[in-house]
């Protein structure tokens, strides 16, 4: 089963530098790449462009496809935001969403309401999150800066964090 999947997609290249007949690949086929790899799941603008420009080196070309699927409705920023917000924002703070969103060149113009949404449910989520992970004040110190960090690593505000787990001492942590 593996050998057949990996002959499937033929062999994995070193570089994301394209490939040697990458300057012959055209429009067409380009597109072709693109709804495909839409299809599988929704990406951003500069997600897709860097998939194709492994394709091919027409910086040009890369940005007219990419345009006809804006235009056509295939290919959104705010869309794959508002996905990302969603899958992610489950079980991620504010913070760490807008950290995923900048990293996949999503602008603040599409991004900032979904985070500013998330903001408003951080305390929730975070307090359901610590609730399964937990359940009960630590005991020492140590123990409560291990859930602090917890909750920090998944990108929770500072603020929300210091209210929502409890102090050692057994203090309820809404100070």
């Amino acid at each position: 089963m593996i050998g057949r999947a990996f002959a499937r997609r033929g062999p994995v290249r070193a570089s994301a530098e394209p490939g040697p007949d990458a300057a012959t690949v055209s429009p067409e086929a380009l597109r072709t790449k693109a709804i495909a790899a839409l299809a599988r799941r929704e990406h951003s603008r500069a997600e897709l462009a860097a998939k194709l420009s492994r394709i091919s080196r027409d910086r040009a070309v890369i940005d007219a496809v990419l345009e006809q699927l804006e235009v056509e409705n295939l290919l959104s920023d705010a869309r794959f935001a508002q996905g990302v917000g969603r899958v992610r924002g489950a079980r991620h703070g504010s913070a760490r969403v807008a950290n995923d969103l900048r990293s996949k060149g999503v602008s603040a113009d599409d991004a900032g309401p979904i985070v500013d949404q998330l903001k408003s449910g951080d305390m929730d989520r975070a307090r359901a999150l610590w609730d399964v992970k937990f359940g009960a004040p630590a005991t020492d110190d140590a123990g409560r800066a291990r859930q602090m960090r917890f909750l920090h690593a998944r990108g929770f505000p500072a603020d929300v964090i210091r209210r929502v787990v409890p102090r050692a001492q057994g203090g309820d942590g809404d100070e």
